[in-house]
């Protein structure tokens, strides 16, 4: 299924629902499709063209990884899926 034709406005750059996020829920936050960037991961996906961080062919890149605040998965978890990409 093409992703363009999925509803993703609540899916932010990094994979996050945003729907599940509480600033979300008040009305305080309404992602970052709808309000623009402003973190790395969609900075970064906005520059590249891409519609998620994960759609690049870098991904996770060490800068991913590195950066505290660029996306809510675990840095295990991408050094892990970094390590599988490799050994593919």
């Amino acid at each position: 299924m093409d992703k363009k034709s999925l509803n993703c406005e609540l899916i932010a750059y990094c994979g996050f629902y945003c729907g599940c996020c509480p600033s979300n829920a008040e009305g305080s936050c309404s992602g970052c499709r709808a309000r623009g960037t402003g973190c790395f991961s969609s900075e970064c996906a906005i520059s590249k063209g891409l519609y998620f961080c994960s759609d690049c062919e870098c991904y996770p890149c060490d800068a991913l990884i590195q950066n505290e605040k660029s996306t809510v998965l675990s840095k295990e978890w991408l050094i892990w899926k970094k390590e599988q990409k490799k050994s593919t």
